[in-house]
């Protein structure tokens, strides 16, 4: 999933060094996601020259109340989607970027998730701190 932090960038600049042309990036486009952010990512693709897809998805019902894991229930629909466009498309794997401080995180939901969807993390996990 592409947005445009440093992480996303990161990762995006290295399968592009590294697998050129064989990869897709990825972009949600939700309510909760600040279009600044698709704008940024769209403007980054162009310049990088990568394929990439956004992908609309609505707004899930188990988050609407924001319980604690909102982050676990939403990575989950957002990953389950981009796993079944991947597999359809016959890409071998999901890549999400992460850092070490997300890492170090005693409990994110979020992360949960990703290990039980068999995400990737990529090398930006090296990184000890988001500059």
């Amino acid at each position: 999933m592409l947005f445009c932090g440093v992480d996303s960038s990161f990762l995006l600049q290295a399968a592009k060094n590294v697998l050129g042309t064989r990869f897709k990036a990825v972009t949600i486009d939700a309510p909760y996601i600040p279009h600044r952010e698709i704008g940024k990512a769209l403007a980054l693709v162009k310049e990088i020259k990568v394929d990439h897809e956004i992908i609309v998805i609505s707004i899930i019902a188990r988050i609407h109340q924001n319980p604690l894991d909102r982050c676990y229930h939403c990575k989950r629909a957002i990953f389950s989607v981009i796993q079944r466009r991947a597999i359809a498309k016959r890409y071998s794997f999901v890549v999400d970027a992460i850092n070490l401080d997300d890492m170090a995180a005693e409990y994110r939901s979020g992360r949960k998730i990703l290990e039980e969807l068999h995400v990737k993390k990529s090398v930006a996990y090296l990184w000890s701190e988001k500059k």
